[in-house]
């Protein structure tokens, strides 16, 4: 930390605003007495409100003559407001009174009082062995080695083999010492309460989460897509980091009811040792030790439901906006109608619709049905005896150019040239847009016939009274060699 981070920090976080507070040492012993003697991660406004009464009573009782001019609901308004968040307030679903438990600043600065408190001896030895087990760990379990992980599995199996034979031969079973035994036990007891501080740590980042969900939410510009994807990658951002991988793993184990179950009977155990049962101040913590890991790991699991929550309360609330916009343009649509129906326009043809505006009716769609799944052999089929009849292929639009041919002929049978328009006026077209490109293509392809794409003409289709627009298509008579030489002659 450099100076201007430790200068932010002194002046912004609520640890240091405790410890700077004017009365620090009725806050951090209250606190202390509510939620670390009593190993409860929450409280009841109504109760903390009584407790902080009574208190202060107590106190004053025992000469301490500070001045406490504020009241009890003034002191936890105080110490809940965003200017000193010492601890947080919310509402429980399905409760009327509010819910108080320390922040994650909070339990940083209870964490450390306790510590300043004098210990009956301070461990070393098995805060040696955690460290030097821990690095050897991380040795074996990092080391992608199969051969040398093999040999110190065999080594460690060896050891366990002596080890046995050790016990046979003897009947002797290497214990523990007093003094051992009591230093471990305060270790675990400083684990456990290290443990379930650092949880308001993991909340605090859900708790942060949601507030930047809220942040998000004021944003008038964002749809609902961009919250969603925030929601989604922020999440999985949570869950991938370091510490989310580690809750997670840890509630999944503890989630277990035979890890439940062991660690229960381990428990019992331990704290049926004579040793252990001459420490009286860390019984109660240990003893509801998983209780008290459940609680805290529901706590923060719960948190996390309540980002789905505030997603479904954000689209509620923007559906209900559309729906309000729908019920406001609607209103304003029927106004428009009264006002033009008491003054109505005096041209007849007042608006104008855009041609070929297709009409969807849910009525008209069809009920779903399963698809079909047609089945392919693997083994061919022999062929059938007699052969398919495959005329129906081909039979569809077929245009008889020959009948076509019929037809032009007839018409030019008394005149010398006509058109495609005088043809199919005599001989009405029936096979459609087919029949005509069949008579373009005989005077594309046979002269004296052609097509005068300067001019166009209008060819009706069928009895429907449709037209087609095209090119003009133009039919001569064919002159044959005794016309061309009477006409040389004359």
């Amino acid at each position: 930390m450099d100076y201007g981070t430790i200068k932010y920090r002194f002046a912004n976080s609520p640890a240091v605003k405790i410890l700077r507070s004017e009365h620090a040492p009725l806050i951090i012993s209250f606190f202390i007495l509510q939620f670390k003697h009593k190993n409860r991660l929450s409280m009841p406004l109504n109760e903390m409100r009584e407790n902080l009464a009574a208190y202060i009573d107590d106190l004053r009782t025992h000469g301490i003559k500070e001045d406490f001019l504020n009241t009890p609901d003034g002191y936890l308004d105080m110490w809940c407001d965003e200017g000193h968040r010492f601890l947080r307030k919310y509402y429980e679903t399905g409760r009327e009174d509010a819910t108080l438990e320390l922040t994650a600043e909070t339990e940083q600065v209870l964490t450390w009082i306790q510590e300043l408190e004098k210990r009956e001896f301070v461990g070393t030895e098995s805060r040696f062995l955690r460290i030097f087990g821990l690095l050897q760990e991380i040795s074996q379990k990092s080391n992608t080695n199969v051969e040398q992980r093999i040999a110190e599995l065999r080594q460690q199996q060896k050891n366990i083999a002596k080890e046995i034979a050790e016990i046979q031969k003897t009947g002797v079973v290497e214990i523990f010492s007093e003094t051992q035994i009591k230093e471990r036990f305060y270790e675990i007891t400083d684990i456990a309460y290290r443990l379930l501080a650092d949880f308001r740590e993991v909340e605090q980042n859900f708790k942060e989460f949601v507030r930047g969900l809220q942040k998000e939410r004021l944003k008038t510009k964002i749809n609902k897509g961009q919250l969603l994807k925030y929601v989604l990658d922020t999440d999985q951002q949570i869950r991938e980091s370091d510490q989310g991988q580690s809750f997670y793993a840890f509630y999944q184990f503890l989630s277990s009811p035979k890890n439940q179950e062991n660690l229960d009977i381990l428990i019992r155990t331990v704290l049926e040792l004579p040793d252990i049962k001459k420490i009286h101040k860390n019984d109660r913590l240990i003893r509801n030790l998983k209780h008290h890991l459940i609680d805290a790991g529901e706590k923060v699991i719960t948190g996390n439901l309540h980002l789905g929550e505030q997603l479904r309360r954000f689209l509620d609330e923007k559906i209900l906006i559309e729906n309000r916009r729908s019920a406001l343009l609607l209103a304003e649509i029927k106004k428009h109608a009264f006002h033009t129906a008491q003054n109505p326009p005096k041209d007849r043809e007042f608006i104008t619709l855009e041609a070929g505006i297709s009409i969807g009716s849910m009525m008209e769609r069809t009920l779903w049905s399963p698809p079909l799944y047609e089945t392919v052999l693997r083994t061919p089929v022999a062929h059938a005896s007699t052969a398919a009849d495959l005329t129906c292929l081909f039979s569809d639009h077929y245009i008889d150019r020959l009948l076509l041919k019929k037809n032009i002929s007839q018409v030019l049978s008394g005149i010398p040239e006509t058109t495609l328009k005088t043809v199919t006026d005599l001989f009405p077209v029936t096979r459609g847009l087919s029949e005509v490109l069949g008579y373009m293509q005989i005077a594309h392809e046979e002269p004296p016939h052609e097509i005068n794409g300067g001019s166009q003409e209008r060819i009706v289709l069928g009895e429907s009274g449709r037209g087609l627009c095209i090119p003009q298509v133009i039919f001569r008579k064919e002159i044959t060699q005794k016309e061309i030489s009477l006409k040389e002659l004359t």
